[in-house]
């Protein structure tokens, strides 16, 4: 017996409407699939450029940034670009290379245009970049509480400093050495006398200190045949035409904050070398060895900011000194004896006053260049003097020169480091900061591989465009990337 079977309109309907349902479905999953595979692509190209991070830099400085030079010395975005194409490319076609199914382009997807819209440099904004991963690698390692005690225990130091300038600065200790040497030289004139001894076993001391002062500096502080650096900065980051980022500048947060400073300058301490850390062996390549001194002082030379640090210390030392001697009533006795013994030896007893003052500039002079001297052979010198940590008699300044070829007694306080730790935070953080990046491109020139290693055209963030097609329909795909996101 035969069955007969037919298909009812309705059901024919319903069957057309069914298919066109699952076609919808199919081609809208087809989209969505396909728009993710490509942001997937994107973001994966992006991941891949910032994983070839300097391996370098971040071992040495600890700091993430991406070489965008790839060695060659200038900028190459295309290559950034086209390991993003390919990234994008091996996400929608995952078997390209090979045949059947899988290499098909099931997505229906390719690209039709796309760019680099814009990207951060380490050096962009006075190093804005480079800072802040310097400031994050110091968070990390000293923690917000390491930070606060050092921002407290820097800002007692710099008032007892600023305080000691203050009061030494209204003594005009220095002005009276210029009084002084004025009223001997017109009081030896008319006496046609250059008497400059007071007793046969005494010296004047202010015509000892009056020479010594016109002596170079660094050989009053560093012992004979001492060994110091000639090593030069050369086309330093600080001072050339560096390249630019592109669009905005990224950075997350306000980098010159009092903590960040703080901790960036912190980071200097830790990262570079001073005089005290040696550098014989560094002289040999002429390079920067005194790389703290370079930071404070930006000079060309190591010579040259050697001495423009002893100076500065020199100064601190003085004024602080100066302070001790004014407030200390045992020695102001011994001056007020000495100033009349001078002036009544160049026949002037109505200079007493000024003849004091420059006596006290004079000891304080002598005892500031045994401290810096102290300092740079690795001892400590405090910050204020007692009874116990002064070292040079009223009687003994006029020996000196013999005094400087001693050794000194050990005593606590501060080291040269931590003086330079005082100078670092009365100093420009912007400038410390470009400054601190030549001596991170001059250290890392100097390994294998890098000769044409640039801080400028180190990445930090990343912002890419890619326009897609995908079943005939245009897709803008936007991302960004950064170390610091």
């Amino acid at each position: 017996m035969k069955k007969k079977g037919s298909v009812t309109v309705f059901f024919s309907l319903f069957m057309a409407v069914l298919l066109i349902l699952i076609q919808v479905i199919f081609h809208s999953v087809q989209i969505a699939g396909g728009r993710v595979q490509a942001e997937t692509g994107v973001e994966e190209g992006l991941y891949s450029i910032f994983a070839g991070y300097h391996r370098e830099l971040l071992k040495k400085y600890h700091v993430f940034l991406l070489d965008g030079g790839y060695g060659t010395g200038q900028l190459q975005p295309g290559y950034m670009y086209q390991i993003l194409e390919e990234s994008l490319a091996k996400s929608c076609f995952p078997g390209k290379l090979l045949t059947g199914i899988r290499g098909e382009n099931l997505w229906k997807i390719y690209s039709k245009s796309g760019a680099i819209q814009g990207y951060t440099l380490a050096t962009d904004q006075n190093g804005q970049a480079f800072k802040m991963q310097a400031v994050d690698y110091m968070k990390e390692t000293v923690g917000i509480q390491g930070i606060q005690l050092l921002a407290e225990k820097m800002k007692v130091e710099n008032t007892v400093i600023k305080n000691q300038q203050k009061e030494g600065e209204s003594m005009q200790a220095e002005s009276a050495l210029e009084v002084y040497e004025k009223e001997k030289e017109q009081a030896q004139q008319e006496e046609n006398t250059e008497e400059t001894l007071l007793k046969e076993d005494l010296v004047n001391p202010l015509e000892v200190i009056g020479q010594l002062r016109k002596r170079g500096i660094l050989a009053l502080v560093l012992p004979e045949e001492t060994f110091v650096s000639q090593g030069q900065m050369k086309n330093p980051v600080s001072k050339r035409r560096c390249e630019q980022g592109m669009g905005t500048i990224y950075c997350r947060e306000n980098p010159d904050t009092l903590w960040n400073n703080l901790a960036f300058q912190e980071y200097m301490m830790r990262h570079l070398t001073s005089y005290t850390d040696g550098g014989e062996e560094r002289n040999l390549s002429k390079e920067i060895s005194y790389q703290l001194e370079y930071a404070v002082m930006g000079k060309s030379t190591d010579m040259e900011n050697l001495k423009a640090v002893v100076t500065r210390l020199l100064g601190i030392r003085e004024m602080s000194n100066l302070v001790f001697l004014l407030q200390n009533a045992s020695r102001q006795i011994q001056i007020h004896e000495m100033a009349l013994l001078i002036c009544s030896y160049l026949g002037v007893p109505f200079l007493e006053g000024v003849v004091s003052l420059a006596l006290q500039a004079a000891w304080a002079f002598g005892e500031s260049v045994l401290d810096v001297r102290h300092l740079l052979q690795g001892n400590e010198v405090p910050l204020i003097k007692t009874e116990q940590s002064w070292n040079l008699s009223l009687q003994n300044l006029g020996q000196l020169p013999q005094i400087l070829q001693e050794t000194g007694k050990k005593q606590e306080g501060l080291n040269y480091e931590e003086y330079l730790r005082i100078l670092i935070f009365a100093g420009n953080i912007q400038e410390q900061v470009m400054r601190t990046m030549d001596i991170v491109e001059q250290e890392i020139k100097n390994t294998e591989g890098n000769k044409n290693f640039r801080m400028d055209l180190c990445l930090s963030y990343m912002k890419t465009e890619m326009k897609i097609n995908c079943c005939g329909h245009d897709y803008l795909i936007q991302r960004e990337y950064g170390y610091e996101m």
